[in-house]
């Protein structure tokens, strides 16, 4: 059916068809049935490029000027236009940081999962993939990675991107070298700078020392430090992107570049622990004391276990580490302990474990997701790698425990968006379509009204009026659309002058708007401001009688959070309404009868949750006024 409407010469004709009919059989004197097409084709062309829609209307403009009066085509092809204009900018708006968000996290989560199954390949296909994708991920032509010393003296480049080196031009250049940091050039600046590095102008900056002759020429630049235990372990960098560099390339950088450098640690201790037990076979004892001192140190959680009765038998620091506990807590204990009562697919965790157990009997091994729990009750995502293995003079289970809740988390944001994705092209092609048809039927009338010859300002009027709304419904979804997704910055408020500046911008509260004594508190100014003006002004707005309206700002503190109350002595909002006031467009009273968009309390709701980390609720009643509650965690702060 898309590809049908797709085709402009197909709509044409269609069109011409009718109009011909409705010609024919009204006998020239009404032609303006065909005027309502044009509000449908504006919908078609939502789904056609710009330059089809141009054809469009052009074609039809045409059309109507020979099938009907020029003034009403005229007018008729105006107002259609502008729909057309407004939908396009919707489609084209309205969901672009969405999509954006969608997209990021979509790659981001394809290339952790792409570099982590390269585990059990070398180091250098590891560093290969790496640097790709920090080319691939920042859409630039040259991607490099390299490494830091111990004492961060020395920056070690280990790979280029294949791009890089074809385009090359040094005579015998050294793929491997070594920077002094002292007396380097801006490579060196992620060092020194200790944090990420961006030149979006390289023949402007103030940072370069020049390049070496047949040196890959440079617009752009960009370079992140990746840190462990406090020490810079590793840069990454790329060059040549069309677009200037951004936040996105550094995040897209940074959880790329831990991947890899965590991978590559790993496989290190991995390697060096295989090697060890090679050269100490001879000797069992010897072979038991370094296998301790691996198993002690490894960076992934360990564990011994007995085959008999699944008890631990033994755990290295790290399995203390991700666990929250000692050694003495852990040791003795059924494997099931450390482990919901039931998996995320609701089977019953000791019914699960003994078939994953039998698992390992039959095939010396085994791998697998589980979902554990540390003793502090906290659940977490974990890939588990069993082994059979004789210790202690017994064979028993090696089991490895890798903590992916990260992983977990990168796809449960990726289903999150896409449902905020699906819900949100639901509910606005269905409110939005509400000043469309407005516009549809307003334009029919004005038809109409001009051929008779009658004054038509009041219908331009009410055409301005949804047009208005339209602007005001675009701009509030854009402004949801942000939050959450972009970072904000932060500085020490003082409480009482928020409700100070409502009073200045709306000087007719005048004492109408009371409030206590407030903390201060570190957050955004500008999305505190919009949750008070937000709250303050529907409660003005919807009172019955706003010469007596009163609205009361308090605050109470808890030891984790503040508890902020906006109350009025309105109308009251009836309980069976109470969740329904937060959902996107949804409004009490008609639009019409007080004008609103339906967004403002999702605003508050998106800007509450997840930026304040909090909750709000309502307490109300008909005829007692409301209260509407908000919670602000201190741990923002």
């Amino acid at each position: 059916m898309r590809k049908i409407i797709n085709n402009e010469w197909f709509i044409v004709v269609i069109s011409f068809i009718i109009a011909l009919i409705l010609r024919s059989i009204l006998c020239n004197y009404f032609v303006l049935p065909f005027i309502t097409f044009f509000p449908a084709i504006a919908i078609a062309s939502l789904f056609c490029s710009w330059k089809k829609s141009s054809f469009l209307f052009f074609s039809l403009c045409c059309l109507s000027f020979y099938l009907g009066d020029a003034a009403i085509a005229l007018i008729s092809f105006i107002f259609s236009g502008l729909v057309v204009l407004l939908c396009g900018h919707i489609a084209n708006h309205a969901t672009n940081a969405q999509r954006k968000s969608n997209v990021f996290h979509r790659n981001i989560l394809d290339a952790v999962i792409r570099l982590s199954n390269r585990y059990n390949q070398s180091m250098d296909e590891i560093m290969d993939a790496a640097v790709a994708k920090v080319a691939a991920l920042t859409q630039s032509e040259i991607g490099y990675i390299s490494f830091v010393n111990p004492d961060e003296t020395i920056v070690t480049v280990r790979r280029w991107s294949k791009p890089a080196l074809e385009q090359c031009k040094m005579n015998n250049p050294d793929l491997y070298f070594d920077f002094d940091i002292k007396t380097t050039g801006m490579l060196g600046e992620p060092l020194r700078q200790r944090k990420p590095f961006i030149v979006n102008n390289y023949k402007k900056s103030s940072y370069k020392k020049g390049l070496p002759e047949g040196h890959v020429p440079l617009n752009r630049y960009i370079g992140v430090p990746i840190f462990y235990e406090g020490k810079i372990v590793c840069i990454g960098g790329a060059a040549n992107k069309v677009a200037p560099y951004d936040e996105d390339d550094v995040r897209h950088l940074t959880i790329l570049l831990t991947e890899m450098w965590q991978l590559i640690r790993r496989k290190q201790e991995k390697e060096e622990l295989d090697k060890l037990i090679q050269e100490t076979t001879k000797d069992l004892s010897d072979s038991e004391n370094k296998f301790r001192v691996l198993f002690e140190d490894s960076p992934d959680a360990y564990l011994i276990m007995d085959t008999q009765r699944a008890v631990i038998l033994d755990c290295n620091k790290s399995a203390e580490i991700l666990l929250g506990g000692n050694k003495s807590d852990i040791v003795g204990k059924d494997v099931v302990v450390f482990s919901p009562e039931f998996q995320p697919d609701g089977r019953p965790t000791t019914e699960a474990a003994v078939e994953k157990i039998q698992e390992c009997y039959d095939r010396g091994g085994n791998r697998f997701e589980w979902m554990h729990k540390k003793l502090n009750g906290d659940n977490f995502w974990c890939h588990v790698t069993v082994s059979l293995a004789n210790i202690y003079d017994k064979e028993v289970f090696l089991v490895g425990w890798r903590d992916i809740s990260h992983i977990k988390k990168y796809q449960s944001d990726l289903k999150k968006s896409n449902n905020e994705l699906t819900e949100f092209a639901y509910v606005a092609s269905h409110d939005l379509k509400a000043p469309l048809r407005a516009v549809s039927n307003l334009s029919n009338w004005i038809a109409q009204d001009v051929k008779k010859g009658l004054d038509v300002s009041k219908y331009v009027d009410l055409m301005k009026n949804r047009i208005t709304r339209m602007d005001l419904l675009i701009e509030g979804l854009l402004e949801y659309s942000r939050i959450g997704r972009t970072e904000k910055e932060t500085e020490i408020l003082d409480m009482n002058k928020i409700p100070c500046s409502l009073c200045t911008c709306r000087e007719d509260y005048g004492d109408r708007l009371v409030f206590d004594s407030l903390p201060l508190i570190k957050a955004n100014k500008i999305r505190m401001h919009q949750v008070f003006h937000n709250l303050v002004y529907n409660a003005f707005k919807h009172h019955p009688d706003p010469a007596n309206a009163k609205v009361h700002v308090s605050c109470e503190e808890t030891p984790n959070e503040y508890v902020f109350c906006v109350a009025d002595n309105g109308a009251g909002i009836d309980p069976k309404y109470h969740k329904k006031i937060f959902d996107l467009f949804q409004t009490i009273n008609t639009k019409d009868s007080v004008e609103s968009t339906g967004i403002g309390l999702t605003l508050v709701k998106k800007i509450v949750e997840e930026e304040f980390k909090g909750k709000i609720w309502l307490a109300s009643k008909l005829g007692v006024g409301s209260k509407f509650y908000f919670t602000f965690s201190k741990y923002n702060n």
